[in-house]
């Protein structure tokens, strides 16, 4: 991964924080990922090789389906590979 992208809010920034700091990477966040901000916006992100966080509204734009809130879903493409549950 090269980078990681989040929403701006403190919670989605949060989530990903731990995992830039191990990565020597810095967290963008980017305004096309805030809550409201649409599927459109997002799609016009470059993702290649990046994490990115965001919050449940575009997840289930995007996937068609919610997914519980804290868990993590892989994208090839925009096509989900496996979701990991939030932890416990």
């Amino acid at each position: 991964m090269a980078r990681i992208l989040s929403s701006p809010y403190v919670r989605c920034v949060q989530t990903v924080a731990l995992l830039a700091r191990r990565r020597g990477l810095a967290v963008e966040e980017r305004e096309e990922l805030a809550e409201g901000a649409g599927l459109d916006a997002f799609l016009g992100l470059e993702l290649r090789a990046a994490a990115v966080s965001v919050h449940g509204d575009l997840v289930e734009e995007l996937l068609g389906e919610s997914r519980r809130k804290g868990s993590t879903t892989l994208l090839e493409g925009l096509e989900p590979l496996a979701t990991i549950p939030p932890p416990a």
